[in-house]
């Protein structure tokens, strides 16, 4: 059974060694990966006898195209400004922490749903 193979820098997917029942000897990916490294990463052809089992890395298929392989999505969220309870305005002055919007911004991190 054919092995997936990992960039030993940054762990993202770079191809399978290409064992099947009957091939043998060491198979070696080399070139650089898109974290813009030098790989270089190699199969005995112990996969074969592995196929019963997956390893962590196995199990991997790549950057999640939702968090870009962070794990966590961060948003940029519009919320009432709490100075001036979004009127803009403090005592009839522009609010110093809203500039008069009414709103302010605020970066929120969540988990990502895909990973």
């Amino acid at each position: 059974m054919s092995r997936s193979l990992y960039c030993n820098h940054c762990g993202a997917y770079v191809g399978d060694c290409g064992h099947e029942p009957g091939v043998t000897g060491t198979v070696t990916l080399s070139g650089t990966c898109r974290c813009g490294r030098e790989f270089s990463v190699s199969c005995n052809g112990n996969c074969l006898k592995e196929s019963g089992r997956e390893s962590a890395m196995e199990k991997l298929e790549g950057t999640c195209k939702t968090c870009k392989g962070h794990g966590v999505i961060v948003k940029t969220v519009t919320v009432q400004c709490g100075t001036c309870d979004g009127s803009g305005t403090v005592l009839e002055r522009k609010c110093q922490t809203c500039h008069g919007k009414g709103t302010t911004t605020e970066k929120v991190q969540e988990d990502c749903p895909d990973c």
